[in-house]
């Protein structure tokens, strides 16, 4: 739980709060500092409220989308792979080059060629004291993370960091209209989304039988990719927008990136993207009747 929550607070609150995600990251992966605190329970508690209420900024998943999914990212990581470790250290850390030529450098640094998936705590921290510009709070965070075998996304904050900084650091929060959510016994059915396997199964027989977005689909999508991508789609409609969220150029530019990068790498052509996210919002309606007619049976076993 400690874990999951760590991840949380860099994916979805980020740069929109840097003390709390060095709070959330100081209280998960420090056992003996949690023991003198409170409970578990009352921790995790705290933690929560803090955080559903704090102000949101996805960036840092954007961008390693972009990263890892683009064409364009692929042919930076082909040139930048043969660069030694230390000219990879100062690609990661030039404030003049894009940022996802930046955010390739870094994934290249941090980890081993062969265990993308796994950052080397040694290489984090030098990455960190290269920076031009150096955020205690969240260099502090991002080393507790790595230390701890989080996922490598982690280093993605500082340079989101960097380029808030570039364009002048403002706290702009915007206060979004979230689409109105549908319940079923107080739970949102947006809360199915792929990560459970209710809503996975029922986003796949949506994205199969519903007429609309089938049709979107067939003309874009490859029959055997069809329910992975909607499986995307459905989570930037429903369940990706939040109340408060940090308000910057460069953040609204990475989350188109990030979304065409999360679609395209779910297999839609690009020039489909939009006539696929439309079809969803038009059926948000049927894709949540199929989350009910899912979930309610599985409700009733476990009362049984």
């Amino acid at each position: 739980m400690f874990r999951r929550l760590c991840v949380i607070a860099v994916e979805d609150i980020g740069i929109g709060d840097i003390e709390l995600v060095q709070e959330v990251t100081r209280i998960g992966t420090d056992k003996v500092f949690r023991s003198v605190l409170s409970s578990d329970a009352d921790l995790i508690d705290d933690l929560c409220w803090k955080m559903a209420s704090a102000v949101k900024d996805r960036s840092a998943d954007y961008l390693i989308c972009a990263a890892e999914k683009l064409e364009s990212a692929a042919v930076e990581r082909a040139a930048l792979m043969r660069l030694p470790t230390d000219e990879l250290m100062m690609a990661a850390a030039d404030d003049t080059a894009p940022l996802t030529r930046r955010a390739v450098a870094a994934l290249l640094a941090c980890t081993d060629r062969g265990k993308k998936d796994k950052l080397r705590p040694d290489r984090v921290e030098q990455f960190l004291d290269g920076l031009p510009v150096k955020v205690l709070p969240l260099h502090d965070a991002v080393l507790s993370l790595a230390h701890a075998q989080a996922e490598p996304f982690c280093i993605m904050l500082p340079l989101i960091r960097s380029r808030w900084s570039q364009e002048g650091g403002i706290l702009n929060v915007a206060e979004d209209e979230l689409p109105t959510p549908e319940f079923y016994d107080g739970i949102p059915l947006y809360t199915f989304d792929f990560h459970t396997a209710a809503g996975k199964y029922a986003i796949g027989k949506f994205a199969h039988r519903n007429s609309d977005v089938r049709a979107a689909l067939a003309k874009w999508v490859p029959q055997d990719r069809w329910t992975e991508v909607v499986c995307i789609v459905a989570f930037y409609v429903d369940a990706a927008p939040v109340a408060r969220r940090l308000n910057w150029a460069g953040g609204s530019q990475l989350a188109e990136t990030g979304f065409i990068a999360d679609m395209i790498g779910a297999g839609c052509k690009p020039d489909g993207i939009g006539a696929v996210i439309d079809a969803m919002r038009r059926n948000l309606a049927d894709l949540n009747r199929y989350r009910r007619s899912t979930v309610q049976p599985r409700s009733r076993d476990i009362e049984k």
